[in-house]
């Protein structure tokens, strides 16, 4: 159907996630459509938000059209929609899927475990190969000059929320590995040595973990961790080789230096209890 294009709207997270083409792609756009004609409607909700084909409507706009034609689309969730189709008309690069990231995945920035199945049912969301997405993990969790700064900003933010001001994030190069600083006006709170990875996860888990504003005093389930490992008969430094920690911070959350989340404790005795993650 023709919908005028007065009657259109932008959706506020297309800009965010794509980069506004310039006036100069948007000139060959109308010089193709112009020669050719509009080889594909654009998708639009019922609000008149565009979907799809913002460019498009960008283009004819130079051209003095008044109407374009227009296909209404419900979908389940319009943001995936919007990425989906998105995905399958640009070439993306490592920027633009990092973009893409933040706003569907953002505990890819945590250092969360991504299980296959996961990946696979990211990858079909987005229409971005679970190959690209597992190559993109990879370098997120290296430190990746792409997304070093915004898993900074995540971690600052979390911590913001604990009522802490003032943050700042140091990392710091040792001989033994790298150590992250949680620094503000109540304390200074540091994780590692380990890799990248390790100091961060757990700073974004002591950040997630209610027992935050206990983190001097030992609860219930980091006494059991000892048991649980000894039990076991392993080493600090096999645990945590299994549950991919560094042994420092292991043996700090024995002694009740910070607090251990459900979760990591959960990982922590199925390892212990020989159940395969």
């Amino acid at each position: 159907m023709k919908i005028k294009i007065s009657q259109l709207k932008f959706h506020p997270k297309n800009s965010i996630l794509f980069n506004p083409k310039d006036d100069e792609f948007l000139q060959s756009l109308a010089t193709d459509i112009h020669t050719h004609g509009l080889m594909e409607p654009i998708s639009i909700t019922k609000d008149f938000v565009i979907l799809s084909g913002e460019n498009r409507v960008r283009a004819v706009k130079l051209l003095g059209w008044e109407k374009i034609e227009a296909n209404i689309v419900s979908p389940t969730n319009e943001l995936d929609y919007l990425i989906s189709r998105n995905t399958n008309r640009r070439h993306l690069t490592h920027k633009d899927r990092i973009r893409i990231y933040k706003e569907i995945c953002p505990h890819f920035f945590q250092m969360d475990s991504i299980s296959k199945e996961e990946l696979r049912a990211i990858a079909k969301r987005i229409h971005i190969s679970a190959k690209t997405i597992q190559s993109d993990l990879t370098r997120i969790r290296r430190g990746d000059e792409n997304t070093k700064d915004l898993s900074i900003d995540l971690l600052k933010k979390l911590w913001e929320n604990k009522n802490l001001s003032n943050i700042k994030i140091n990392i710091i190069d040792t001989d033994s590995g790298m150590i992250l600083k949680v620094v503000s006006r109540k304390g200074e709170y540091e994780f590692g040595p380990g890799s990248y990875k390790q100091i961060f996860k757990q700073a974004f888990d002591a950040g997630n973990s209610k027992y935050f504003h206990k983190v001097d005093q030992a609860n219930e389930l980091n006494q059991e961790l000892r048991q649980l490992r000894v039990s076991a008969n392993l080493t600090q430094f096999q645990l945590a080789q299994k549950i991919g920690y560094s042994q420092s911070y292991l043996a700090e959350l024995e002694k009740g230096k910070w607090p251990v989340s459900k979760s990591l404790f959960e990982q922590i005795r199925d390892v212990c209890m020989g159940i395969a993650i």
